[in-house]
């Protein structure tokens, strides 16, 4: 896993210098890095997507379990 800082700072930079506010900037750099330390190695992460997982973002379920309750769902 590699990336995610990298991937924060560009996407956080790009947001900001093109206008959007600081706090909409910060949520889709942490969804870009979501999706940056979910691959292997050192990648990028696309435009299209970041859009598909903001997209599907208000549409999964956000809950914190234990961690003998992970087992289950990698299973999966």
């Amino acid at each position: 896993m590699s990336g995610a800082g990298d991937t924060v700072i560009a996407v956080l930079a790009s947001l900001i210098v093109s206008g959007y506010s600081v706090m909409h900037a910060l949520d889709v750099a942490n969804t870009a890095a979501g999706l940056a330390v979910a691959k292997v190695g050192t990648s990028i992460v696309t435009y299209q997507e970041i859009l598909i997982a903001l997209n599907n973002k208000d549409r999964t379920e956000h809950s914190f379990c234990e961690v003998g309750d992970l087992a289950p769902l990698i299973e999966k």
